[in-house]
């Protein structure tokens, strides 16, 4: 089946945009590790015990490395349901293992016929 270019261009334009999506939120999440740790760094928070010369380098990169393991990974789901809008094919919860994916496609293969 020959697509028109026409399709193409909005089959890409989709993906693209599904993509950014994506790339958004990592650069969000990004930004706000670097917000965190440099609030830290900036306001001398250091980690427990720690007592070297680069205690607050130290607490400024632990809360920069928890910031974005956090937003990294709490809105995932999220990200992954808006990219999928994006790209107009929808998720659904799948009833064996309760997770999101893609709903099943139907068989328009099939030998039978209406009668």
């Amino acid at each position: 089946m020959q697509h028109s270019t026409r399709e193409r261009l909005i089959y890409a334009a989709r993906a693209t945009a599904a993509y950014l999506v994506t790339v958004v939120h990592a650069l969000i999440t990004l930004a706000a590790a670097l917000a965190a740790g440099t609030y830290t760094w900036q306001h001398g928070h250091t980690l427990p015990f720690d007592t070297t010369a680069t205690a607050a380098l130290n607490g400024a990169v632990a809360v920069g490395v928890l910031v974005a393991g956090a937003l990294g990974t709490v809105p995932e789901a999220l990200v992954l349901r808006l990219r999928y809008a994006v790209w107009g094919r929808p998720l659904a919860h799948c009833p064996t293992c309760g997770g999101l994916a893609e709903p099943p496609a139907e068989d328009t293969t099939s030998k039978e016929t209406v009668q």
